[in-house]
């Protein structure tokens, strides 16, 4: 329960959700409403179990996941979709400097975790990383905060620095799916290659859309020595 400390300071700043505005409890450190998160639309148990992607029409893999790209990671898994209250939260998150979000967005990460036993049997998480100066411009990154996040939860080292972004690239948002491969490829290395060999990672993403940048994550660390790649992201768009 609210201390009376926190019900004296929710009378003059009272706690809000920050997608619809509405009242929220004082000790409320979410601060998304239950109405905004049933709004958040889910991926549910109809999606590809290679790529995460939803399937409306069903099926095992996606068309591109049956055309047998070259994928470096077991499986990626993702929440909800990219659109609507969650694609409002995470550019809240990422781009309006509400990194407090990162309880919330971990909670759904948490909370897809679970249903995965390999997700939860990993031995390190490992965030996809920003380009230095980006995480400057920004003053985070929001995928270090959801990492951990997810770390409180299950107690998984995070490493930070092991896995770096060496060019600083355009946003992939308005790329297509071959340049948003060619403006990523190369585009990561990694460091203390000795704590990752023979070990399983967890990759933590806000948003995938064509899998891309966790492809060439996974690909450097495998090279690395790590055994299994497995991913996790708020939203698949």
């Amino acid at each position: 329960m609210p201390s009376l400390q926190q019900h004296i300071i929710n009378l003059f700043f009272p706690v809000t959700c920050i997608q619809c505005g509405s009242d929220l409890a004082a000790d409320d450190n979410l601060r998304v409403c239950s109405d905004c998160w049933r709004n958040i639309k889910q991926i549910g148990d109809i999606y590809c179990q290679k790529c995460g992607s939803y399937l409306p029409d069903g099926g095992a893999l996606c068309y591109t996941c049956k055309k047998n790209p070259k994928y470096y990671f077991e499986y990626l898994r993702a929440y909800g979709m990219y659109d609507g209250v969650l694609r409002d939260l995470i550019h809240k998150f990422k781009y309006k400097n509400r990194d407090y979000l990162s309880r919330f967005l971990g909670k759904l990460l948490k909370d897809t975790i679970q249903k995965h036993k390999e997700l939860i049997d990993v031995d390190y998480i490992i965030p996809v990383p920003m380009h230095w100066f980006k995480k400057l411009l920004r003053g985070y990154n929001q995928t270090e905060l959801l990492a951990l996040n997810i770390s409180k939860y299950y107690g998984k080292a995070v490493l930070n620095n092991s896995l770096i972004r060496t060019k600083y690239t355009n946003s992939q948002i308005k790329l297509k799916k071959e340049e948003r491969m060619g403006n990523i490829k190369g585009c990561f290395s990694v460091k203390y290659r000795e704590t990752l060999k023979n070990k399983r990672v967890l990759l933590v993403d806000d948003v995938c859309t064509t899998g891309a940048t966790i492809n060439e994550c996974s690909k450097a660390l495998k090279k690395a020595g790590a055994s299994k790649i497995y991913a996790v992201a708020v939203a698949r768009d």
